[in-house]
């Protein structure tokens, strides 16, 4: 990833979400391949999301975000099916994400792209209430059982 992506990418974080933390480019950098992105025709990164993975059955998309100027344009949705792509060929069984309470938007496209609302929590470093929102990537099969 070039430092000009990361730059546009911790930009892009640092205006549009409520963060505890800000982001830099270096930040980004250093997770470089956790990061999926939408680049413009021009280059510029317009839409990106950061994909990491939590445990050995399960994978987390953070902070899908769209430039202003880029919205409602099936970005974010795409963005997500990517990450949901790659996840499914690293080997997740299941993606999740947590979206601030209010966001509807973002409540929305997830619930579009198939996943399912679980609890809301309080997080005491924004002071926000987060719902985690799942779905499962591998479903279980009937012949696994061992009792027959």
């Amino acid at each position: 990833m070039e430092r000009t992506h990361a730059s546009q990418i911790a930009e892009l974080l640092n205006a549009q979400n409520q963060l505890a933390i800000k982001y830099d480019a270096q930040r980004v950098l250093d997770h470089a391949n956790e990061y999926v992105v939408d680049l413009s025709e021009d280059g510029r990164v317009v839409c990106c999301a950061q994909l990491k993975r939590v445990q050995w059955y399960q994978a987390e998309i953070s902070h899908v975000t769209t430039h202003l100027d880029f919205v409602r344009q099936g970005r974010g949705a795409r963005l997500i099916e990517a990450a949901e792509q790659r996840a499914r060929k690293d080997g997740a069984r299941l993606l999740q994400c947590t979206v601030r309470t209010g966001n509807a938007p973002s409540q929305g496209m997830f619930a579009k792209a198939g996943f399912q609302r679980g609890p809301t929590f309080g997080n005491p470093q924004t002071g926000n209430n987060v719902t985690v929102w799942s779905k499962a990537l591998n479903h279980p099969q009937n012949n696994l059982s061992r009792d027959g």
